[in-house]
């Protein structure tokens, strides 16, 4: 054993070294031959496999020594095939019709039906009214045009008369008054009348007469 101090060898088991007299380290124990440790792995190895064997065969349900009787197969019941089912083919795509515009009305002109007179007295003066019955069958009357006849007046002014029926109203019938304020003086007074529309049609001509006495 060699001294760490000096570097002196002294006999093995030694404790102090002969020269310095250092205290020398405490050599390990033999240790034992290599042999013996492997043959203890290989019977802890066949040990090992051993267990496994065994425990697989209690596992299958199979001693050491016997053989595993196999069971025949049982047949498997066939399965009966379903009817197969026309299969149905998608209908035909029919294209749905274009809806077909609905025509436009034919303008047509508006119809006087009828006239009907009255009288009034306000605030000391007569007035007189001409009821004007008329139908339009697009509805789109607009006004009554007037044109003067003749009158026993020098000077005449005559405007005309705005219509404010619904389309509706003038499909059914409606009904537009021409009013004539006489004054103090008495004269005569004769007027032309026409419907107009927006289509620029004129309904048939009717004579209004007023007459202030």
């Amino acid at each position: 054993m060699w001294c760490p101090r000096c570097g002196e060898e002294n006999p093995p088991g030694a404790r102090f070294c002969g020269r310095c007299g250092a205290a020398l380290p405490i050599s390990p124990p033999p240790q034992k031959a290599a042999g013996s440790l492997g043959w203890f792995v290989l019977l802890a190895v066949i040990a090992l496999a051993g267990g496994i064997a065994l425990g697989f065969f209690l596992i299958q349900g199979i001693r050491p020594g016997e053989q595993r009787m196999e069971q025949p197969a049982l047949p498997t019941p066939s399965t009966p095939a379903s009817p197969q089912r026309p299969v149905a083919s998608p209908p035909a795509f029919t294209p749905l019709p274009s809806p077909t515009p609905s025509p436009s009305p034919i303008p047509a002109p508006p119809r006087i039906q009828r006239v009907q007179e009255r009288t009034a007295w306000i605030g000391g003066e007569r007035y007189l009214y001409k009821d004007i019955y008329f139908q339009d069958p697009n509805g789109d009357a607009i006004l009554v045009i007037y044109e003067v006849l003749w009158t026993t007046l020098a000077t005449i002014r005559v405007e005309n008369d705005p219509i404010t029926a619904t389309p509706e109203i003038q499909r059914m019938g409606a009904v537009v008054t021409a009013t004539w304020r006489c004054g103090r003086l008495a004269h005569a007074v004769a007027l032309r009348a026409r419907i107009l529309d927006r289509s620029g049609l004129l309904s048939d001509p009717v004579d209004l007469i007023f007459e202030c006495r």
